[in-house]
């Protein structure tokens, strides 16, 4: 917010609009914030075709692991790795022939986690068809 007030504070005749984009237009209560002025739900937003449709794919029959440091980090999680890869080149073979490339997102817990679990992508990708770039 500051940045934005800094930029209209700076430039010729500041900015004349300035609009907030949210995925929880919710305060801690649970009411809606007094300035919100339209409410899009995501699944109006998907039939419309303006954000991609979200696939949560959860194909490890196994309990998220305990005890998670930065050295176990893809050893835990290697069986959802390796899922995630699998289904990411079902998805690249099936977009290819129209100049489609999917994305893989993979969230995790620290940065540390993610540096390890890049690494060992980086490291199974030519199984999948993954080239490091």
């Amino acid at each position: 917010m500051e940045s934005l007030i800094s930029i209209h504070n700076h430039i010729p005749g500041g900015l004349k609009m300035w609009l907030d984009f949210s995925a929880t237009p919710k305060t801690p209560d649970n009411t809606y914030y007094p300035w919100i002025i339209c409410d899009y739900p995501l699944a109006q937003a998907v039939e419309d075709r303006i954000v991609k449709v979200p696939l949560i794919v959860h194909t490890v029959n196994k309990r998220d692991p305990e005890k998670i440091t930065g050295d176990n980090v893809v050893k835990k999680y290697g069986d959802w790795i390796s899922a995630a890869l699998s289904r990411w080149k079902e998805h690249y073979n099936a977009f290819k022939e129209v100049k489609k490339k999917p994305v893989l997102f993979i969230m995790a817990e620290k940065n540390t986690f993610a540096d390890k679990i890049a690494a060992a992508i980086e490291q199974r990708g030519p199984t999948y068809g993954i080239e490091k770039r």
